[in-house]
């Protein structure tokens, strides 16, 4: 028989009968709880990078215009579907993006353009191994042309512009620069976008200098710059 002190024991919750809330506290809580989380956090995790990694767009290849004006997203576009074209799949994921960063260094954009120079900067600075191709005016072309920041054009198959800007290659007779905006006429610091400029020793990926040499080929086509084999 029980007395009735310990039946009372028990139904008040105290005894071997013990409640949810008890259980959730000395058991749970104090044993499984930070287990719990820890592993319900690093799900979280790896579900966003999963998410993250599938929404991010992966870009075969890159070009870098920078002048002192703004050119609108329309008028990039027959160069993105020159360069979709003639680049291809470079990363067989099944699509062809292509990274065009236009950066207004005249500094009259929201923002000025000294972050925008600073994008620049990064954008020919071998981190970026996808910006393999800039167009650029006559200033930029040589400031760092002479610095030493690009290909010669010769060896790598092309005409170069002269004995003195052998870095650059002429493309201000193509259709698709001849689309982009013209300089203003009041900026004399700044002219239209007329160069391309290679950066092949960022990468060892032949396919990718391959790429930007198709191209080059592509946007000097009919001005006689692509040397003859």
């Amino acid at each position: 028989m029980i007395d009735g002190g310990r039946k009372n024991q028990m139904d008040n919750g105290s005894g071997s009968k013990k409640g949810f809330q008890w259980w959730w506290h000395n058991v749970f809580a104090y044993h499984y709880l930070k287990i719990v989380l820890a592993v319900a956090a690093a799900v979280a995790i790896v579900v966003f990078l999963t998410v993250d990694a599938l929404n991010k767009v992966h870009y075969d290849f890159g070009i870098a215009i920078a002048a002192g004006f703004d050119i609108s997203e329309e008028s990039l576009q027959p160069l993105r579907e020159l360069a979709a074209e003639t680049v291809g799949d470079l990363n067989n994921d099944g699509e062809i993006n292509i990274d065009i960063r236009y950066m207004n260094l005249s500094g009259n954009e929201l923002g000025g353009g000294e972050s925008n120079y600073q994008q620049f900067e990064l954008a020919i600075s071998k981190a970026e191994n996808l910006m393999l191709v800039f167009l650029l005016d006559d200033k930029q072309s040589r400031v760092h042309g002479d610095r030493g920041d690009f290909d010669g054009a010769e060896r790598l198959g092309l005409k170069e512009d002269s004995d003195e800007t052998w870095y650059r290659v002429y493309v201000g007779g193509s259709p698709v620069i001849q689309a982009l905006p013209k300089a203003p006429v009041n900026q004399t610091d700044w002219g239209n976008i007329e160069y391309l400029c290679l950066e092949t020793w960022k990468t060892k990926d032949k396919d990718k200098i391959d790429a930007a040499l198709r191209l080059a080929g592509a946007l000097t086509d009919g001005n006689n710059q692509v040397a003859a084999e």
